[in-house]
């Protein structure tokens, strides 16, 4: 038991250690709904910190970035994964500006509508 604890407090401290060192934060997708919806998550990997962010009912995200060596935000937006580069301090991204801005957002299928009111069908 006592041995399990000093492992556990170890991994710790490692990890205060290495924040505190300036590990790269990378910002990646959870690939949740955008709008009012959590969509980064925060947990450590061999890749550094995963930051936590959430966006507003409005589709903008606010980051508090770490370090300006970030390399993109990744975004899953109406099935299209987007990046953009990032910068340090406090990030407002919005979210459907970026996907028009995509090449690859993809397009809605335009609705028909009819031109006259449905009615039911008259009997001959």
């Amino acid at each position: 038991m006592k041995g399990r604890y000093a492992t556990m407090g170890g991994l710790a401290v490692w990890a205060l250690l290495l924040v505190g060192c300036g590990v790269p934060v990378r910002v990646v997708d959870a690939e949740r709904p955008v709008a009012g919806q959590d969509i980064f998550y925060q947990q450590w990997s061999l890749g550094g910190w995963q930051a936590a962010g959430r966006s507003n009912d409005q589709g903008l995200l606010r980051l508090r970035v770490r370090r300006s060596s970030l390399e993109a935000v990744s975004v899953l937006h109406h099935g299209q994964r987007l990046a953009r580069p990032l910068q340090a301090g406090t990030t407002v991204i919005d979210l459907s500006a970026l996907a028009a801005a995509s090449p690859t957002a993809p397009t809605l299928p335009a609705v028909p509508t009819p031109s006259t009111p449905l009615s039911p069908p008259v009997p001959p």
